[in-house]
């Protein structure tokens, strides 16, 4: 008899022994032959969590800047992230949201790939996922929300897009909103909300098994769900109070949301029940408002009649509390190019086990074309840094 070992090699060894008895049942929750199963996942994710970070970034039409390393890979975070969930609004058209992905594929590095991309108009959500956890996805699937249907002409700056999808046997869903603007529209604000979660149409491969699981409500149909984006509720508050509150606008730095908390009109809102119900936010955002700034400055703009706000945040629920668990929520004010600074979040999220459906598994799949650009633009920067020739990535 012969044995034979891989000491070099990290990854499990299959005896002849195993593979002449392996489990063909499919679906079987914790079948040391499921992909989907408990033993896979202790695998990779020992304490069965997965580390998910969130952007929200209004660009305001703008193009961002060639460094992005503090939006990706801030000092705050030790260890990149597994998952990102990239909401842009009004960001890149159609045309150059592709520049914008091989930029933010050379930022994360090789060891990321974009899983997903859905585009509405002005409006982005990108899914990137480390590469070695794509095997362990379901197909992602996406659905929209116009807020201005009828115009057909116009750029679509305002609604929302889904993307879903399950990874191991937890089901994710992700929001990125754009809703209406100024102070005064807090209802307009709450019926869109309320037309988002009736009109995303997710899951749409995959029948709940019993029919009490249907719901009207998309967020109630998955395990984790994050709605984020330029939200646009404002604070109750004219500028002339704000002025008596600060000399000058960069000393709003020193003040967060809890110093206006009887103000936002988004904590109002949840409080009273009457939009994102059962969501919470990681924390009272101890930043500063994000909106509205002078572009290229630090400075607010306090002369144009928009009183500043909170408009950009993160929200997360899940069906069990405890699943998911806020670890950092920060804004990042070294962005200038834009009227909005981005917020950040950072969380752990419980995985449990799943079921392999053959044809609902990703398989693999992801943005090849992004990818070998980003490697493309890190090997000429490299060779740059170092004064060497490579060669070109076919």
């Amino acid at each position: 008899m012969v044995t034979t070992t891989s000491s070099a090699s990290i990854l499990h060894p299959i005896t002849v022994d195993e593979a002449r008895n392996q489990n063909y049942l499919i679906g079987s929750v914790g079948s040391t032959d499921s992909l989907f199963g408990r033993e896979e996942l202790l695998r990779y994710f020992p304490n069965s969590k997965i580390k998910v970070f969130v952007v929200s970034w209004n660009m305001s039409s703008k193009s961002g800047p060639k460094d992005i390393k503090n939006l990706l890979l801030p000092e705050s975070v030790t260890f990149v992230p597994d998952l990102y969930a990239i909401g842009i609004q009004e960001g890149p058209d159609k045309r150059q949201i592709n520049e914008f992905q091989i930029q933010i594929q050379a930022t994360v590095g090789a060891s990321h790939v974009l899983f997903h991309s859905s585009t509405l108009g002005v409006l982005h959500l990108l899914i990137f996922i480390r590469r070695d956890l794509i095997w362990f996805c379901t197909i992602p699937e996406d659905s929209f929300f116009n807020t201005r249907p009828s115009a057909t002409n116009l750029v679509k700056t305002k609604g929302a897009i889904g993307i879903s999808f399950a990874l191991f046997g937890t089901s994710f869903l992700f929001i990125n909103s754009h809703l209406t603007a100024h102070q005064t529209k807090i209802k307009d604000r709450i019926e869109e909300y309320l037309k988002i979660c009736k009109s995303l149409d997710l899951p749409k491969n995959l029948q709940p098994l019993n029919p009490r699981y249907i719901s009207n409500d998309v967020t109630a149909r998955f395990d984790t769900v994050f709605w984020f984006g330029d939200l646009n509720f404002r604070l109750e508050i004219s500028t002339q109070e704000i002025m008596k509150i600060i000399n000058k606008p960069i000393n709003l730095s020193n003040v967060s949301v809890n110093y206006f908390k009887e103000s936002d009109q988004l904590i109002n809102v949840i409080q009273r029940g009457l939009a994102f119900k059962g969501f919470s936010e990681p924390s009272a955002p101890k930043f500063p408002p994000t909106y509205k700034f002078k572009l290229g400055s630090d400075d607010y703009d306090l002369f144009s009649q928009r009183v500043p706000s909170f408009t950009d945040r993160i929200l997360y629920r899940s069906k069990r509390e405890s699943h998911i668990s806020s670890l950092l929520y920060d804004w990042v004010p070294s962005m200038v190019s834009s009227d909005h600074k981005p917020v950040i979040a950072l969380f752990d999220v419980q995985l449990k086990p799943g079921r392999d459906v053959i044809n609902r598994l990703n398989a693999g799949n992801f943005n090849r074309n992004v990818y070998i650009e980003a490697m493309k633009i890190r090997a000429n920067e490299y060779a740059i840094k170092n004064g060497s020739i490579v060669c070109n990535i076919m």
